[in-house]
């Protein structure tokens, strides 16, 4: 299927790259962002759902209608067989309303056809639930919150970018581990220079479990091999390539900049712009 395809809006749902997904107000910023990112960084092929998209979320049967027939767009592999796929929700508020602590969505990984509308939902249920208890304005969310899905691709190693423009020495920090990235990793540390991109300071952490794909969908925990312990994820080539890249999106991103990125088959996917949510994570 062609990219151009691909990103064609069809109803309420909107694809990474086309024209729904470029307006904040429809996707928020994060993910407006996202799409207007296509060319600089690889992002994995995938859709938005607004909050909005049904007046109840609680009709299963009509999601999973939109669902399937989104998720039939995307090529299939080899033998035909349907793509996994990563599910999470992307929050943020309209700047005019305060800023709110909400509960962390979950995020799903390796999601099979089968398992796609209990994974969307479990996404989006936080905010329904703060939304219903009256944690924010009526208004405010359903027009901000959308849940994201998007085809996995099995990573070598997950990298966080980040630069405070504010900050002292004006260096972009990354952190990398091995495989998927868990809130708890043991991480690698690279702190690159924002003038000369040399590495300036870090360390290569002990990195004694990951977390991978798991045969049949979801994920789970293994050891890491011995010889990739102590191995650093990242080469310097590929630091300064992230940091480069970075440092371009401060002229045109909100500052600070962090970004979440992987390494798959030794290409850069961008996946979030976590900075741009307005929301505060509890």
């Amino acid at each position: 299927m062609e990219e151009a395809e691909m990103c064609e809006d069809s109803g309420n749902v909107h694809w990474l790259g086309g024209p729904g997904s470029l307006q904040p107000a429809t996707v928020g910023a994060e993910m407006a962002a996202i799409s207007s990112l296509h060319g600089k960084f690889v992002v994995p092929a995938g859709f938005c759902l607004p909050m909005t998209f049904c007046p109840r979320w609680d009709d299963t049967a009509g999601l999973e209608a939109v669902l399937r027939a989104a998720v039939s767009r995307f090529p299939r592999g080899d033998a035909g067989s349907a793509p996994s796929l990563r599910v999470r929700a992307s929050v943020g508020l309209d700047q005019r309303a305060p800023r709110m602590r909400l509960p962390r969505a979950p995020s799903f990984h390796n999601v099979g056809e089968d398992a796609l509308v209990e994974a969307v939902m479990e996404s989006a249920a936080p905010f329904l639930s703060a939304r219903r208890r009256g944690q924010v304005e009526p208004g405010c969310v359903p027009s901000r919150v959308v849940v994201v899905v998007q085809r996995f691709e099995r990573p070598r190693a997950w990298i966080s970018a980040s630069f405070d423009p504010e900050a002292a020495g004006r260096v972009v920090v990354l952190r990398a581990g091995w495989g998927l990235r868990e809130d708890d990793d043991v991480a690698d540390l690279l702190v690159i220079d924002g003038a000369t991109r040399a590495v300036v300071g870090g360390q290569v952490a002990d990195k004694r479990r990951m977390t991978i794909d798991a045969e049949g969908g979801g994920v789970r925990e293994t050891e890491v091999q011995a010889e990739l312990r102590e191995t650093p994820c990242l080469d310097g080539r590929t630091a300064r390539e992230i940091a480069s890249r970075t440092l371009e999106l401060v002229s045109v991103l909100p500052t600070p900049v962090r970004l979440e990125l992987e390494l798959t088959k030794g290409r850069l996917h961008l996946l979030g712009v976590p900075s741009l949510n307005a929301v505060t994570e509890s």
